[in-house]
């Protein structure tokens, strides 16, 4: 080799060594991010926590950086010097919020998050709102306001959380000197974990210099960061004509099932001894005080809780004429258990039919009408164990009511399998193995949200939590759409109990949900689908208003989950490749184009780039080369 040559090649490779392919792989190729240069966003911004020091809670600023780069959906945290579940459970949450309202597909990147605190802090999943914050201004290349801070879980509906030791988390605001500090709705009334008593936070806020702002969305807190992300106005959006038939046709059903029951019951009743009466009539009055929410519902045109009334109403009615046959002799309880497990079975069996011809896809529209089949399958079985283990241990009338309940149940799953069957395709398809994932981080969400729960309220209804989360895990590899099924309405629990524990006034917290749901509901049809469980669920809870508070937000809670968790789950399955379902198209940067991540440089011209330099060096290093060569 000539001398020539060998000054080139040494030349070439001093030239080169330095350089780094920034961005240079394919779109859905897991980068390792060790090197600064993957990185294709980066953001940091203070969060709040809470320290032990010398056995007293006091707040604790933290830093929070979060990173994107390109890769599969892979969630990294590094939370130092502590690392907890819930941080991990948190991180995944806010990594799926903010795809969905970034625009972005979330399978298209992989997202660092770090946490470093100065001391040991109490672990929680109060930095969520902050981590979702921070992602969605990495992912739409946005500034973040640095005077504002932020406490607060993220939860799947994108509303913000309640947290514990907000008085103490005002503390550390003052420290990195926070102008305003944003709160979950609800809070401002907080405990102080140090002196063990309520603190009104805004007014200590005012007295410290800080603006506390309580905030009930994600999007309302986007705001206050100088983020501001365009959504469609609230609107009232019907049920489709097809499925509005199919409503008014299980309303005649139950009513006419009702009406019939009672004129039977009321005929036999005077047959049955005066100590048997007590319970039938108890029955009775339950079914009438339906029968009547039912005609109120039907007076204001709400169809789909009308049936829910005499849903209510036909079981009751239903289980006093059978209690009644019982004590008269006419009927066994052996009888009755039969009864309802052949009904049972026959749903069961076209349920699985149903499943069978599902492939590796499904309509999104198709997702959601099995998702509320499974729901009530699950439910139907689950209440079929219950009454077996009611034979031994309860009374009479428990037993009955619960056959009943069993046969209705199956019955209402047979409903909305005629509604699967008559209900138009949107056109989007997703992959159950998609659907999977969406399942599973919910679970895993609910289990830590449980686990959060019980220690900052002692909650009693814990464990009945954690046993729907073990099962729901159990269905994930079994049957995805009851894991769903019991996914969102283990969230809608979470969150009501949430909601239930720090908020004073439901009905103001009633009034965020239905205004969300609303919204996600137009976003939804504007994208080409119509999310008719939804729809019945906000009916349902405009009709419980007048009745609980606290029961309207659990059904619009409901609606709002299983609205935003289909959003996610079709933008998931459309990969990046249509204008994306969290924000409206048309919005700067919202697009999620493969490639491209939005403000960012796209793999393309960063590997032109490269190759470019890599040219330029090879010709320097020509002529390096022979001005050396000339000089030897």
């Amino acid at each position: 080799m000539s001398k020539e040559i060998m000054l080139y090649l040494l030349t070439f490779m001093l030239f080169t060594s330095t350089l780094v392919p920034v961005g240079a792989a394919e779109v859905g190729q897991s980068l390792s991010c060790g090197t600064e240069a993957w990185f294709l966003a980066e953001r940091s911004m203070y969060v709040l926590a809470v320290a032990q020091e010398n056995g007293r809670y006091v707040g604790t600023p933290s830093v929070l950086t979060v990173k994107v780069c390109r890769g599969s959906g892979v969630v990294y945290v590094s939370a130092m010097p502590l690392s907890e579940v819930d941080v991990q459970a948190s991180a995944r949450m806010a990594a799926l919020i903010a795809s969905y309202i970034a625009g972005t597909d979330y399978f298209s990147y992989d997202y660092y998050i770090c946490i470093k605190a100065n001391t040991t802090i109490v672990g929680g999943p109060s930095a969520g709102a902050a981590m979702t914050v921070a992602l969605v201004a990495a992912l739409l290349n946005k500034s973040i306001d640095k005077s504002v801070v932020i406490t607060g879980m993220i939860l799947p509906d994108g509303t913000i959380g309640a947290v514990g030791g907000v008085p103490e988390k005002l503390e550390a605001a003052v420290e990195v000197g926070a102008k305003t500090m944003l709160i979950p709705l609800g809070q401002r009334e907080s405990l102080s974990l140090s002196k063990g008593e309520y603190v009104d936070v805004v007014e200590l806020g005012r007295k410290e210099g800080v603006r506390v702002v309580e905030v009930a969305t994600i999007f309302d807190a986007l705001k206050w960061f100088g983020i501001n992300i365009r959504r469609p106005a609230p609107e009232h959006i019907s049920l489709p004509e097809s499925a509005l038939t199919i409503v008014k046709g299980w309303v005649s059903k139950f009513r006419n099932s009702y009406t019939g029951l009672r004129h039977s019951l009321l005929s036999m009743m005077s047959m049955l001894p005066e100590e048997k009466l007590g319970s039938v009539e108890e029955l009775l009055s339950k079914a009438e005080e339906f029968s009547s929410r039912g005609g109120l519902d039907l007076s204001a045109g709400r169809y789909y809780s009308v049936a829910s009334d005499y849903f209510v109403a036909v079981i009751n009615i239903d289980a006093a004429f059978k209690l009644a046959c019982i004590e008269l002799g006419n009927l066994s309880v052996d009888e009755l258990v039969d009864e309802a497990e052949k009904k049972l079975s026959l749903v069961s069996n076209e349920y699985y039919k149903l499943l069978s011809s599902v492939g590796d896809a499904i309509d999104i529209n198709e997702l959601a009408i099995l998702t509320e089949v499974a729901s009530r399958i699950d439910d139907a079985e689950g209440s079929f164990k219950s009454l077996r283990s009611a034979i031994q241990n309860e009374s009479l009338s428990d037993i009955v009511w619960k056959a009943a309940y069993v046969t209705w149940r199956s019955e209402s799953a047979l409903d909305w399998m005629r509604i699967a069957d008559l209900i138009d395709r949107s056109g989007i398809s997703v992959k159950l193995s998609d659907v999977r994932e969406s399942a599973s981080v919910l679970i895993y969400y609910a289990r830590t949200s449980a686990s959060y729960i019980e220690s900052l309220t002692g909650y009693a209804g814990v464990s009945s939590i954690l046993q729907l989360v073990n099962k729901a895990e159990d269905y994930l590899d079994t049957d995805i759409f009851r894991a769903l099924a019991l996914a969102t309405r283990l969230m809608a629990q979470v969150t009501s109990v949430l909601d239930s524990a720090f908020t004073k006034n439901a009905s103001v917290v009633a009034d965020v949900l239905r205004n969300e749901s609303l919204i996600a509901v137009v976003t939804c049809v504007r994208r080409g689908f119509t999310p008719i469980a939804a729809l019945a669920y906000i009916e349902r809870g405009d009709s419980m208003r007048g009745y609980s508070s606290t029961d309207s937000v659990y059904f619009y809670e409901l609606a709002l989950v299983t609205t935003r968790g289909y959003l996610i789950i079709a933008s998931q399955g459309l990969g990046g490749q249509a204008p994306n379902l969290g924000v409206p198209a048309g919005m700067p940067g919202a697009q999620a184009t493969p490639g491209i991540l939005p403000g960012s440089m796209g793999v393309a011209w960063v590997t032109l780039i490269y190759v470019a330099v890599i040219s330029i060096s090879a010709l320097i290093a020509l002529v390096c080369a022979r001005w050396f060569a000339k000089l030897g």
